[in-house]
């Protein structure tokens, strides 16, 4: 799952540390990849009780 967080973290530590500016087109970027991971993890969850 960590994997797929790398573009998250990318973001964040280029606005924290290269002080990048973070725009609305960021925020819905991150906003998609964060809800495609919460939509495979919970479907993997489902799968694995069924």
């Amino acid at each position: 799952m960590f994997v797929n967080l790398i573009p998250v973290f990318g973001a964040l530590l280029a606005v924290a540390l290269v002080g990048e500016p973070f725009r609305l087109d960021n925020a819905a970027a991150l906003a998609l990849v964060l809800s495609g991971i919460f939509t495979a993890e919970r479907l993997s969850t489902r799968q694995q009780v069924a």
